[in-house]
């Protein structure tokens, strides 16, 4: 018993006891061995857990504050040319969006950049300031990013 106490106090101390002793050191070996096979036991009959599921995206529903403001200035656009003189050109442009539209979305980098919340976010901040935006070019990759963006023709850089 006190050893056993002594393990959990000074196990570098139990040990030499132990080894300095062949009988407590056979007691200890074959203890060792029915708790370790015990616990195989355990292992093999335990149900095994799975590991935790890998973060799911957010649902399509949940909008990011850009589609926020681009869904409300939309339906705020078809809302006033409903309204409106209803011009053929209106009408060609309303086409050329779309197929502009089309083409972006066809686009799997540049829809999962516009659907990212965080370049929502640093777009927002780099619309609002001026040095976010030079610190974003600096690193390499936000300027791949927002290049992306911008060969696009979705975001302009002045000067």
């Amino acid at each position: 018993a006190q050893v056993m106490a002594e393990l959990t106090s000074n196990p570098a101390k139990a040990m030499q006891r132990i080894q300095s002793d062949p009988a407590l050191a056979a007691a200890f070996g074959q203890l060792s061995g029915l708790l370790g096979s015990h616990f195989e036991t355990l292992g093999c009959s335990a149900p095994v857990a799975k590991p935790p599921e890998a973060k799911k995206p957010p649902p399509v529903s949940e909008l990011g504050l850009l589609q926020e403001r681009a869904l409300k200035g939309h339906r705020q656009k078809q809302a006033s040319s409903s309204g409106g003189t209803g011009s053929s050109s209106g009408t060609s442009s309303s086409a050329e969006e779309d197929e502009k539209v089309r083409s972006i979305l066809s686009d799997d980098e540049l829809r999962g950049l516009l659907m990212d919340p965080e370049v929502q976010k640093v777009l927002v901040q780099c619309g609002q300031n001026p040095e976010e935006l030079r610190r974003r070019m600096a690193d390499p990759v936000w300027r791949a990013r927002l290049g992306k963006l911008a060969q696009a023709g979705l975001i302009q850089f002045q000067a």
